[in-house]
């Protein structure tokens, strides 16, 4: 009887601790990195997912806040988007379009910084912790305001001991997922060269 009072005091204890733990964490802290975030690079998988099939592409990413972000796809194609135009380069095709900055492309809610501007003033956002595969991760989950019904919210996995992106896994409107960004290297306030952006350089390059 003894051992069980003492096993029932030590799992009352335990679980106390638990809550104790969670209650003392706080999302915003979790989520203040990649809200301060002024630049970033990082590579990724990128899949697209419909009811027929499955394609994932290797993607490289470059952002710097206020002048552009940047995708490569595979070896294929690259796209600058910048504050008044898109300059989307098919490599292999050696084909250059520029399209208007309101043209939609999917392409962008594939950059962490779609979801940093919604941060700061969405305010039906919902987060919880939880556990994967031995890691701690803070989930954010925010509404997509677009015409697309296959874009109607997006997940975003945070990687709680050091506040980079894990993944971002976009929903359609029957909650299937549809796009999913999983990061490998993830570098945050990156150097990026003054030029990279510049529009003079990329319409005269070859």
């Amino acid at each position: 009887m003894r051992r069980f009072i003492l096993g029932s005091i030590m799992i009352v204890i335990i679980l106390m601790s638990l809550i104790s733990c969670e209650n003392k964490e706080d999302p915003n802290k979790v989520i203040a990195y990649i809200k301060g975030l002024k630049t970033y690079e990082c590579t990724a998988k990128l899949e697209v997912i419909n009811d027929v099939q499955r394609k994932e592409v290797d993607i490289y990413q470059v952002f710097k806040k206020d002048t552009g972000s940047y995708i490569k796809i595979n070896e294929d194609r690259q796209i600058w988007f910048l504050p008044n135009k898109i300059i989307d380069n098919y490599i292999k095709q050696k084909k250059m379009l520029i399209q208007s900055r309101f043209y939609d492309n999917i392409l962008e809610y594939t950059f962490l910084e779609k979801y940093i501007e919604k941060l700061y003033c969405d305010e039906k956002i919902k987060t919880k912790f939880a556990e994967e595969e031995g890691k701690r991760y803070l989930l954010v989950e925010l509404i997509l305001c677009s015409n697309n019904r296959n874009l109607d919210k997006a997940v975003i996995y945070i990687n709680t001991e050091d506040g980079n992106p894990n993944r971002i896994e976009i929903y359609d409107g029957d909650k299937k997922v549809r796009m999913r960004i999983t990061y490998g290297k993830f570098e945050g306030n990156a150097k990026i060269r003054d030029d990279f952006f510049d529009t003079k350089r990329l319409l005269n390059s070859d």
